[in-house]
């Protein structure tokens, strides 16, 4: 297998192709699932394509690029979960074949080589939750293309408006995923370490970066609504997160890589066969993958597709410790581990063979059931807590979806503009159906006695709109 990828010939990415699909279709054929980031993505795209706006009439801190896909792929599939997954499975393969393309085409490796595509594939496959779209994927692609310009830089050919483009990049990556605006500073750090990038240069990159995310703000100050947008930004650096898979089943599926990753780092680093071009790519895809991991720090989502960022820096630092390896047994033996490794883990997530060890079964990802299934269905209807699984088979009422930032309106009721705000939505949009897992609603009513009269208490937690 090693040696059948080594070789550089595009027709390889078909196979790739082929190995990024076979787990995916067992998957979607026999053992899908939704699940709950899956669920909130799409109640996302159903919200806003019914007309309402970001930040505004949804209370939800997703970059807005990401929730216009999901809004434009709301209005094509609907709440087709299989359709979402199979975009991200061709998006996936594309980035498969850019990371390939930029790294051979800037000569990163002494050959030319497919290998480290056929790991993006494989370290992107070993549990279900890298099949979704996820915003970190989107915005990935646009990181590469960063990337690639930074390469283009270090090897001097560079122009004006390749380095605000790179800013630009970065940019757009940002409002696909917020945090990747940390990529900068790798950038920044390329820029001045390796290159003898003029001071006006800087200010391109940060102006190409800047620029983008400024049109975002104009649009929303046009309208009068910049408010929202400054109430997500002092809540996007807020530490807090929703963690749906812990650090630990995280580190366990990684473990094997991570450890082919520190031995790989070690060994490439430790022998004298590369120019110095070569070393400096090295040293960027280093910078590269600290970043992604200080990126963690403002996630407010902990789960396995935010482990999509390591990939391509894991990728690339494997292939050169398989490709050093002089035995060719010995090199086969290596990507076969890896290959075990993630088969392994894709058959314990998925439940082909369930797993007993409570570390290898992810139940807190997964869309349950409810007791309230039957008496939702196809309803509007409202939950103020952190589990959305309710909303599996209805719509969603008002802007709540996020609890975390909703609640800041819906507990704080002693200021008249919260006050105010929270009566019109629930007017605006009234919920057939109220979830109350947090007795928020009880304070509420009791500000609002006209609203009251319209719901009636079915037990501790649930509120129906009395029919007229």
């Amino acid at each position: 297998m090693l040696s059948f990828f080594r070789l550089n010939d595009p027709y390889r990415l078909i196979f790739i192709g082929i190995i990024l699909l076979i787990p995916r279709l067992i998957y979607w054929l026999f053992y899908y699932e939704p699940t709950l980031p899956e669920l909130n993505w799409i109640l996302i795209g159903e919200k806003l394509a019914a007309g309402d706006l970001l930040y505004k009439d949804l209370y939800e801190d997703i970059a807005p690029l990401s929730g216009a896909i999901y809004t434009l792929l709301f209005t094509i599939f609907g709440k087709n979960y299989i359709a979402f997954q199979v975009i991200a499975y061709l998006l996936l393969l594309s980035q498969c074949a850019t990371f390939n393309y930029i790294v051979i085409s800037h000569k990163a490796y002494k050959e030319n080589t497919y290998l480290p595509a056929l790991l993006f594939a494989l370290l992107a496959s070993c549990h279900f939750d890298l099949f979704t779209l996820s915003p970190v994927l989107m915005g990935q692609f646009f990181i590469f293309f960063a990337l690639k310009n930074v390469y283009v830089r270090m090897g001097d050919q560079s122009s004006d408006a390749v380095v605000l483009k790179t800013g630009s990049y970065i940019g757009i990556a940002a409002l696909f995923h917020f945090p990747l605006i940390l990529f900068l500073f790798p950038t920044l750090a390329t820029y001045a370490l390796f290159t003898g990038t003029i001071l006006r240069r800087y200010f391109l990159l940060l102006l190409g970066c800047l620029v983008v995310l400024a049109w975002v703000w104009f649009g929303y100050f046009f309208f009068g609504y910049e408010s929202y947008l400054y109430r997500l930004a002092t809540n996007s650096f807020i530490p807090w997160n929703t963690s749906y898979i812990s650090f630990y089943q995280i580190l366990i599926v990684y473990f094997v890589p991570i450890l082919f990753l520190i031995v790989a780092y070690l060994k490439v680093s430790s022998i004298n066969i590369y120019t110095n071009y070569q070393v400096r790519i090295q040293h960027v895809m280093l910078f590269f993958l600290i970043t992604s991991a200080l990126t963690w720090v403002f996630l407010h989502r902990i789960s396995i597709y935010q482990f999509l960022i390591f990939i391509p820096y894991l990728s690339f630092f494997i292939s050169h410790y398989l490709l050093n390896i002089s035995k060719l047994w010995k090199g086969e033996f290596a990507l076969f581990l890896l290959l075990a490794n993630v088969s392994a883990f894709f058959i314990f997530s998925s439940k082909i063979i369930a797993p007993k060890n409570a570390l290898l079964q992810y139940k807190e990802i997964k869309v349950a059931p409810t007791r309230w299934d039957n008496q939702i269905a196809h309803k509007n209807i409202l939950v103020l807590g952190n589990d959305i699984s309710a909303y599996k088979n209805s719509t969603l009422a008002t802007p709540y979806l996020n609890w975390r930032i909703s609640k800041n309106e819906l507990v704080n009721i002693n200021t008249i503009s919260n006050l105010k705000r929270t009566y019109l939505n629930l007017q605006r949009d009234p919920p057939e159906v109220i979830i109350d897992e947090f007795k928020t609603i009880p304070s509420l009513f009791n500000q609002m006695p006209k609203l009251a009269k319209k719901y009636h208490q079915l037990d501790s937690v649930v509120w129906v709109l009395k029919k007229e």
